[in-house]
């Protein structure tokens, strides 16, 4: 798993220098190319790191959505709202009160409500007081 992780992660300055020390004295690379030599190891490198980080970014960032978390810019922008309103009654606590504030309304009247009458009730009493006893007919 390590060396499988490796190819992909690239090779760390230190492990560029130590492969083309062995490569120059194998003979295999000449000694006054070997810096440019650990500098193509690490740039071929970088490469496979780029996009194994890409894709695990991107992996993790369809995670969160798909799991609702929130951001961290989500969560200093509701802290930055939090911080405003909480500063807004201490300063309307030392403000002085607006015109009229303290003086309570006067008191409307309230009419006294009429009884509900019956759609039964005002048609007799529309027919007047004969039709309501029976009689008349």
């Amino acid at each position: 798993m390590d060396i499988a992780w490796q190819r992909w992660a690239g090779v760390t300055q230190r492990g560029a220098e130590s492969l083309v020390r062995v490569l120059v004295q194998q003979g295999e690379v000449a000694a006054e190319r070997a810096e440019q030599v650990v500098e193509q190891l690490l740039d071929r490198s970088e490469s496979p790191r780029r996009v194994v980080s890409s894709l695990v970014t991107g992996e993790a960032e369809r995670a969160v959505a798909r799991l609702g978390f929130a951001r961290q810019r989500d969560v200093e922008r509701l802290q930055a709202r939090i911080d405003e309103l909480e500063r807004r009654p201490a300063a309307a606590a030392d403000a002085p009160p607006p015109a009229g504030a303290g003086v309570a309304a006067p008191e409307r009247p309230v009419a006294a409500k009429r009884p509900r009458t019956s759609a039964v009730a005002k048609r007799a009493a529309a027919r007047g007081p004969s039709a309501a006893d029976g009689a008349g007919s």
